[in-house]
């Protein structure tokens, strides 16, 4: 009776709570996915790190880094980094020959983990084209509430521990905020110790952020949309990830670009990033997700994003619809006069906003006030998180003459999307057609096919993302994406802007 009482409070559970794999398959039987067999595979190795999590039993980290933590198989131990050693100073701390120098001293005598005994499931790596589902088979593992398994026979004896597995869902630039954010505070803690300048560069502060991560905010990490651009950021990433995996993190990742191609032809690369994938390499299992761009099929689009036609009957038609929706907000909001703000960035960084609307929930720029300033990621992260909607005008067609502001663009719209804000936008053109691609002759034509020999001035790395932005920008447009703009924001405008 016992046993009875038992198998159907298990049952109960499992229905209120189902694996990753079963939550996936009720999304295909109630007909919101499509069937996918390369997403099923996904998830079978998604079902597999979640029984592996549920049985991985972390030991207590400790307050304070302790042992020899590892350096990382660094290439470059011997050599110089560039004539240059500021920038490894500044983010590991001291000279920069000498810190290579006690790296190769060190990386011998390390151990791989913090404590004996200490085995972390392998992490997956999840790559693939724009639109085909890599971030939602992420989110599902991620909301899958993690349960103790029933132990299997034959298992090896495992360490108890006292800390609870933690999970953490960020977007992967967000996540590199958040690090050179500890870094800087860990360091202006250092100083108020009494320390010089000198001495508190010294001190290597990635054992102590990654410390911290690990024991108050996870052991079970989704970085959704891993990208690396910036060499300061390639240069971390090797001792950053060395600490992190040293204290037991189990790490989930979504990409559009193979490991390999990370990074591609960035500076140094194979100094600074290569020795981080051979270690990444071994830590996370590679799974390419090749499937249908599912933003570009059945998509129902609103009016938010205005452009000339061929066939307006004036030059300013796409104007006075941008300024009609504008009107509209400011209607919904039942405001009459706008205003000026400024917002905090980071690290005492503000950014000035001219034209804001109910409540700070509306702000208008420019195109050049935005993307043909220095500007960068921190600046468009504060602007999604302090606006819900965004008004942009005067976007341009890009060509190689503004790739900075194609750029920044790109960096813009990667921030909106990721958190859920809605983009009304009045361009030179339409989404396709933003981007011009230099012909043989040097004029340039609307980008919608091209060949090698036509690309040649682009770095693949611009045309990957510009094509991802693409996605974006017609996907920001849907019913779908903004159905969820109101859930996230807690909106009720959608009975005064979006006229379909």
């Amino acid at each position: 009776k016992n046993t009875n009482q038992s198998n159907k409070q298990d049952k109960k559970k499992k229905k209120e709570n189902p694996p990753p794999i079963q939550r996936y398959q009720n999304l295909v039987n109630a007909g919101t996915l499509r069937t996918d067999a390369n997403q099923h595979e996904v998830m079978k190795a998604l079902q597999k790190l979640y029984e592996e999590v549920s049985e991985y039993k972390l030991p207590e980290l400790p307050s304070e880094p302790t042992g020899d933590i590892p350096m990382g198989t660094f290439e470059y131990q011997t050599t110089k980094v560039s004539e240059d050693t500021s920038m490894w100073s500044r983010l590991f701390g001291g000279d920069g020959q000498s810190k290579q120098e006690s790296v190769s001293q060190k990386s011998g005598e390390a151990m791989e983990y913090f404590t004996e005994g200490l085995r972390p499931p392998k992490g997956l790596y999840i790559f693939g084209g724009t639109g085909t589902g890599k971030t939602m088979l992420m989110d599902i593992f991620y909301d899958t509430k993690y349960k103790q398994l029933p132990k299997k026979k034959k298992k090896k004896k495992r360490i108890e521990h006292s800390l609870p597995l933690k999970k953490k869902r960020v977007h992967f630039n967000k996540f590199m905020l958040d690090i050179h954010d500890s870094i800087h505070q860990h360091r202006e803690r250092i100083k108020k110790q009494g320390l010089s300048p000198k001495e508190s560069m010294a001190i290597d502060p990635l054992p102590n952020v990654a410390l911290n991560l690990c024991r108050s905010e996870c052991n079970v990490l989704c970085l959704d949309e891993f990208q690396v651009t910036d060499i300061v950021d390639a240069v971390l990433l090797n001792r950053l990830f060395t600490c992190l995996y040293y204290y037991g993190l189990v790490c989930v990742c979504t990409s559009n670009r193979h490991p390999n191609d990370l990074y591609k032809n960035g500076l140094q690369r194979q100094q600074v990033f290569v020795p981080f994938l051979k270690l990444f390499a071994k830590k996370q299992l590679y799974i390419d997700l090749n499937s249908i761009d599912y933003r570009d099929t059945g998509l129902h689009l609103k009016n938010i994003y205005f452009h000339p036609m061929p066939d307006d009957p004036t030059p300013t038609t796409a104007k006075d619809k941008f300024e009609k929706a504008w009107n509209q907000i400011k209607e919904g909001y039942k405001v009459r006069k706008e205003a000026d703000k400024t917002i905090v960035v980071m690290a005492g960084r503000q950014l000035y906003c001219p034209r804001v609307i109910g409540n700070s929930r509306g702000v208008r720029f420019h195109f050049s006030d935005l993307c043909s300033k220095p500007l960068g990621t921190a600046d468009f992260h504060a602007l999604a998180h302090n606006f819900s909607t965004l008004f942009i005008e005067n976007v341009p067609k890009f060509s190689l003459e503004n790739r900075n502001e194609m750029k920044r663009f790109i960096l813009l719209i990667d921030e909106l999307y990721n958190n859920k804000n809605r983009l009304v936008c009045l361009a030179a053109d339409k989404i396709d057609n933003l981007l011009e691609m230099p012909s043989r002759d040097g004029s340039t034509n609307p980008s919608q096919k091209s060949d090698s020999s036509q690309t040649s001035n682009y770095t693949h790395e611009e045309f990957f993302q510009f094509d991802r932005c693409v996605s974006r920008l017609h996907e920001m447009q849907s019913k779908e994406y903004l159905d969820n703009f109101h859930r996230y924001w807690r909106s009720d405008e959608s009975e005064f802007l979006g006229e379909e």
